[in-house]
C-alpha cells in the first residue's frame, strides 16, 4: 500500500501531531468531517440545548428509547453537555448524537453503580464489573441514532468519531466512554466501527416493564482516540474522492439497518 501522505508531509504532520496532539482532532472537526459530509450533501451543528435531542429522538423511527444520562429531567442535571445533529442540506436530520461530561472523582462503573448516570435514588445498581472503572477526566459519549434515510453511507461510522473528537477538545478528555446494545456488539463494534474495548456492564430487570437490560460499555482512551483520529484525518487526506461509505467497513451494504446506540 502506498504512502498516505509525501514521506516529507507525513513527518511534518507527525512533528506537529507529537507537539499538540489535540491539534490532530482540531484538523479532523474543522476539515476532514465538513468534507466527508458535504460529499454526501451534508452538514453538522452542535448545540446545547439537550431538549432538542430528546424531541428528536423522542420521535424517531426504529430506536431503543432515550438515554436518561442525555434527557432533560430524567438524571441530575449535567455539569456541561451538546448535542450535535447531521442533516442534509434539504432539513432533513440524517442523525445525532450527545455527549455529556461526568463531573466526578468516582470510576465511570463506580459512577454508574452509585445512580448518578441513571436511575438516580438507586443506589446500588447491579454494575457487572467490580472494579471502578476508567478514572480521570470522563465524557458519557452516545445518544446516537441515524435515520433510516441515510442508512448505509457510513454516517454511523462517522458520527461517533465526530462525537468523540468533539467531546475530546471540549474537556480534554481522558477517557470517552460509550453504551451498546448486544445488537451492536454482534456486528462487530470494535473491528466495525472503532471501539477501543468493549465490557459487559449490566444485564438485569432494569429496562421498562422490567425487561432484562442488557448493556455493554465501550471504554476509549484519550491515547487510543487520538491515534484512531490521527489514521482516519490522514486517510481523508489521501483519499479526498473517498466518502464515508468507502472508510466503514459495514457501509458497503446499501440497506444496513441504521445504529441504534444507548
Amino acid at each position: 500500500m502506498p504512502p498516505l501522505m509525501p514521506p516529507a508531509a507525513l513527518q511534518a504532520a507527525a512533528e506537529q501531531a507529537a507537539a499538540d496532539p489535540l491539534a490532530i482532532v482540531h484538523d479532523f472537526i474543522n476539515e476532514a468531517v465538513p468534507h466527508l459530509l458535504g460529499l454526501d450533501e451534508l452538514e453538522y451543528q452542535v448545540g446545547f440545548d439537550l431538549a432538542e435531542w430528546c424531541e428528536i429522538i423522542t420521535h424517531a423511527p426504529r430506536t431503543d428509547g432515550r438515554n436518561a444520562a442525555f434527557t432533560p429531567g430524567e438524571t441530575a442535571p449535567p455539569d456541561d453537555a451538546y448535542w450535535v445533529r447531521v442533516s442534509h442540506r434539504d432539513g432533513r436530520v440524517a442523525g445525532i448524537a450527545a455527549g455529556r461530561y461526568l463531573d466526578t472523582d468516582m470510576g465511570f462503573y463506580d459512577y454508574v453503580r452509585a445512580g448518578k448516570l441513571w436511575w438516580p435514588g438507586r443506589p446500588d445498581i447491579p454494575v457487572i464489573p467490580k472494579h471502578a472503572g476508567p478514572k480521570g477526566r470522563l465524557a458519557h459519549t452516545g445518544g446516537l441514532w441515524v435515520s433510516p434515510e441515510f442508512a448505509g453511507i457510513g454516517l454511523s461510522w462517522l458520527l461517533p468519531r465526530l462525537n468523540h473528537a468533539l467531546a475530546l477538545t471540549r474537556w480534554n478528555l481522558d477517557w470517552a466512554i460509550g453504551i451498546a446494545f448486544p445488537a451492536i456488539i454482534q456486528k462487530g463494534i470494535t473491528a466495525n466501527y472503532g471501539a477501543e474495548s468493549v465490557e459487559l456492564m449490566l444485564d438485569a430487570p432494569l429496562g421498562p416493564g422490567g425487561r432484562q437490560a442488557i448493556m455493554y460499555a465501550l471504554p476509549n482512551s484519550r491515547t487510543f482516540l487520538i491515534d484512531r483520529t490521527w489514521n482516519d484525518l490522514l486517510n481523508v487526506r489521501s483519499e479526498k474522492d473517498h466518502k464515508m461509505r468507502d472508510f466503514a467497513p459495514f457501509a458497503k451494504r446499501k440497506n444496513e439497518s441504521p445504529i441504534r446506540s444507548h
